[in-house]
């Protein structure tokens, strides 16, 4: 989509799974209008304001804890995968994990050198908690674990794309490589 001086924006984009910010912007900075906003979907995108770029505090946040930290990871893709079906490939997605919550990528059909671009933004209570990157195969009955990368997602962890290693457990080496940004801040509005 490029970035058009006109009265009406028309853009038609079919999304993954997942959720969504659109900011309305004009062609000129610091100028400012009123705007009409329309999103058309096939189901319901339980679409909203965004008020607030960080969780709230709640009464009850002193005994449940709040977040520490927020980390963002990003998977880019992934390189060398174990062939898994008999036709020579794999049909493999990505899943992140962290403190109980996760982000699932779309399935990349027969390849084993996929590109997921899939992305969470997670807000952490237990920073020294590690977060999981794990690799799957999709089957017809069950999905098939071709590896993982456990990271520690520290404030420390620079920002540049890294290409790690799958492992099937904390020893054991599979094939394959998985590329990754992470980037960690305590300022909870960082990311």
């Amino acid at each position: 989509c490029t970035y058009i001086n006109a009265r009406t924006v028309f853009m038609r984009k079919v999304l993954t799974q997942g959720r969504y910010i659109i900011i309305p912007t004009t062609f000129q900075p610091q100028v400012l209008g009123d705007y009409m906003l329309r999103v058309f979907t096939d189901v319901d995108s339980g679409c909203r304001e965004l008020t607030a770029d960080k969780p709230q505090i709640k009464c009850w946040s002193s005994i449940i804890g709040y977040p520490q930290a927020v980390t963002h990871v990003y998977v880019h893709g992934a390189e060398g995968l174990q062939n898994q079906d008999r036709t020579g490939g794999a049909d493999p997605y990505v899943v992140i994990y962290c403190e109980g919550k996760s982000v699932k990528s779309t399935i990349k059909a027969d390849t084993l050198n996929p590109e997921f671009a899939t992305s969470g933004v997670f807000y952490r209570k237990k920073p020294r908690k590690p977060i999981t990157v794990q690799v799957w195969n999709s089957n017809t009955v069950k999905d098939e674990f071709m590896g993982q990368v456990v990271l520690p997602g520290l404030p420390t962890d620079n920002s540049s794309l890294q290409k790690l290693q799958l492992m099937k457990n904390d020893q054991e080496k599979t094939e394959g490589v998985i590329s990754l940004r992470i980037v960690t801040s305590t300022q909870l509005t960082g990311i």
